[in-house]
């Protein structure tokens, strides 16, 4: 979850700048001949993300909406609303139309982040690029092409280190990118490339993931026919079971966790009935644990719950259960006979499915449902959700380390991909 944090961090505070200079795309997107970045600096093999944008790949059809369509009118009514608090205020001299490049990496003992870009203006650069990402940041620049990084914990001389390891004097260029948005990871145990496209209803990413520890997929020998929004993963990281605790009413017990599991999932409840406020889940989902499950282990796993024989009642919600195998589980508020329950003997890796509306349905208790109601940020990720038909992905394991990733978020018709994550960019960060 948190390198997803990061990767969506970095896309979009990309954006605003796309959304300020969008409309001048057209007259002078094409017009400039550049040297090749890659051939000025280059990261580090390591370096643990790397997130690539280029404007040039936008659909055309998607800025004719902007300019001669209208669309985007009451965007530009809002950035002019709010653009005078913005950061962006300022001149920083950065061609937005050419590649831009944003990183984030371990360098010594603290972490940096930066952005390679082509300068539009050497003066305006010079001036201001050095508080474009904070003052504790360094810019430097060859030619065309520039160079700005910023740490909280290291200081100029290892930044200049660091940029100067950068440098290369090679001529050898990289392939072009022929997508909008190239995205790629390097962590420990984890290594991914994806590329991200957009069309004038769906926005699409597909790669490859290599995770040195892919050979702990567990497979699931029951999983949910998919309804609703729908998600099976065969593989639940250390990182994010803490996570799953918060989403699911299961109490944490010593020495035993969940491994894999798959999910209906239609809504949330909000639940004061005990005088204590609870979140639980409108959902069915299967679930698989790392060891074989023993008397007791039901009333542990649900330790706030009352447990009968066939039955979990949290405050007023009834959930059903049922034992599948030693190790395998079935939880939901559906009876395990109309829950959709059915054999598996494939290997799905990670799958997801379904309107991502199910994701903002609230029920129970209305004072908490207004209070929510109230905050922009959520009211945005929820227009944001509610603007997509279905959300689709599939993996393919193909080696003991490699799998395909393909993870298309449909739109309705009425709605812009772009332009819609861009509102809801707008909304949040400005």
């Amino acid at each position: 979850m948190k390198k997803m944090q990061i990767v969506l961090k970095s896309l979009l505070i990309l954006c605003v700048p796309i959304a300020l200079l969008w409309g001048m795309f057209l007259f002078f997107g094409n017009q400039l001949t550049m040297t090749d970045i890659n051939e000025v600096y280059n990261l580090p093999e390591q370096t643990e993300l790397v997130v690539e944008l280029n404007l040039k790949n936008i659909d055309s059809r998607l800025i004719d909406e902007v300019l001669v369509g209208g669309e985007g009118d009451y965007l530009i009514k809002y950035l002019k609303e709010h653009i005078q608090s913005s950061k962006f205020e300022k001149e920083f001299g950065i061609n937005w139309f050419r590649p831009v490049t944003y990183f984030q990496t371990q360098f010594g003992d603290g972490t940096l982040q930066g952005l390679i870009v082509y300068i539009s203006d050497k003066n305006s650069w010079n001036k201001n690029i050095n508080t474009f990402l904070g003052n504790t940041s360094i810019a430097r620049s060859v030619g065309q092409v520039g160079i700005v990084v910023q740490s909280k914990q290291l200081n100029k001389h290892e930044l200049n280190r660091f940029v100067e390891l950068c440098k290369t004097e090679t001529n050898e260029s990289k392939e072009d990118l022929k997508s909008l948005v190239r995205i790629k990871q390097n962590v420990t145990g984890f290594e991914s490339e994806f590329i991200c496209d957009a069309s004038q209803d769906m926005i699409r990413l597909n790669g490859v993931s290599k995770l040195s520890n892919l050979d702990n997929f567990t497979s699931l020998n029951y999983v949910l026919e998919p309804a609703a929004f729908h998600f099976t993963t065969e593989f639940v990281p250390d990182s994010t079971y803490a996570e799953l605790n918060q989403f699911l009413p299961i109490t944490s017990v010593e020495g035993m966790k969940v491994v894999a599991l798959s999910c209906n999932y239609r809504g949330l409840t909000i639940d004061n009935s005990s005088g204590e406020l609870i979140l639980l889940p409108n959902a069915d989902v299967i679930l698989k644990f790392n060891r074989k499950l023993v008397a007791d282990d039901i009333k542990q796993i649900f330790a706030s719950a009352n447990v009968t024989t066939d039955q979990i009642t949290i405050g007023k919600k009834v959930f059903y259960y049922k034992l599948l195998l030693n190790d395998v589980l079935y939880v939901g508020e559906s009876k395990f006979e109309n829950a959709g329950v059915v054999e598996n003997n494939q290997r799905i890796g990670i799958r997801i499915s379904g309107a991502p509306a199910h994701l903002t349905n609230l029920e129970g208790n209305s004072f908490v449902k207004a209070a929510i109601s109230m905050s922009s940020n959520i009211n945005s990720l929820f227009q944001l959700l509610r603007s997509m038909k279905d959300i689709q992905m599939t993996t393919q394991v193909v080696s003991d380390s490699r799998m395909n990733v393909d993870l298309k978020f449909n739109f309705k018709a009425s709605k812009n991909p772009l332009l819609t994550v861009i509102e809801g960019v707008l909304i949040n960060f400005l």
